[in-house]
């Protein structure tokens, strides 16, 4: 009975020194995202600061706005759109621009970086695509996107409900899934090459693969694949590979004999 209470004594004890201590440390205060209701009076403005916190929280991982890294820097985004679009001529504009550059990254892409951003539709509700870009513009111009300019979105299929956006109007159907093709087909579809080099121990953006069969077993080869942020190269961030292929639907398109396949052709390197 007297340990019984010893132990209720110095749980209370420990519990109020820990309950100290976070009040004395200092708060932060929780920040929610603006709310922007999409309508007539919605302004670019309106839309930019809502697309600066959006894109804080789902961009800036890979793109700095100066500093070349694991993308390319998009510090004069908006400037590059309204040039870009002055070159294609035919009533293309710097909104259709960024919003094809969002929704089909693989027709944009820059030199010296590889196929590894997936389609923002899969990874952005339609509102916040429309405030990434109203924000994009800043970068070196003017915001003119408002809420109600969904025209270049329609044009490029982007955040409908056909597309794989999430959040957008009903009755599209859902596309079908493109069937997944040999080891080759799968390292090239999935952007694998773009992270990763195979032949050179060069790192790209993620550690090079060269010599992987010697260094580690099928099983761990398969475990890298379905829990990719198990283990974490030095000097390398956690959460960008598992994202970037998962927006491509590789977990859904995957199966058992094509992940044993793809972990036998990498065993082979």
């Amino acid at each position: 009975m007297k340990n019984l209470v010893n132990i209720a004594l110095f749980t209370v004890i420990v519990s109020a020194i820990y309950t100290g201590i976070a009040q004395i440390l200092p708060q932060l205060e929780g920040k929610a995202p603006p709310k922007v209701e999409f309508g007539a009076n919605t302004s670019a403005e309106d839309l930019a600061v809502a697309g600066a916190e959006i894109y804080e929280t789902n961009c800036t991982q890979c793109h700095a706005m100066s500093e070349p890294g694991r993308c390319p820097p998009l510090g004069n985004m908006g400037a590059l759109a309204h040039d870009r679009a002055k070159e294609r001529g035919n009533g293309f504009t710097d909104v259709d621009y960024l919003v094809e550059a969002l929704c089909k990254p693989g027709d944009y892409l820059v030199d010296g970086y590889g196929n590894i951003m997936p389609p923002q539709q899969k990874a952005m509700k339609p509102g916040q695509l429309q405030a990434v870009v109203a924000y994009l513009q800043t970068l070196g111009g003017d915001a003119t996107l408002k809420g109600t300019d969904t025209a270049a979105f329609e044009k490029f299929g982007c955040g409908s409900s056909s597309s794989g956006g999430g959040g957008g109007g009903g009755g599209g159907a859902v596309a079908e899934l493109k069937p997944v093709g040999s080891p080759e087909e799968v390292w090239a579809e999935f952007g694998c090459e773009g992270c990763h080099a195979l032949d050179s121990d060069e790192p790209k953006t993620g550690p090079s693969l060269k010599g992987i069969g010697s260094r580690m077993e099928k099983w761990e080869l398969l475990d890298a694949l379905i829990n990719p942020d198990s283990v974490i190269a030095e000097g390398y961030d956690g959460g960008v590979m598992e994202g970037a292929i998962a927006a491509r639907d590789f977990y859904s398109r995957m199966s058992g004999k094509d992940y044993k396949a793809f972990v036998d052709w990498l065993s082979t390197k």
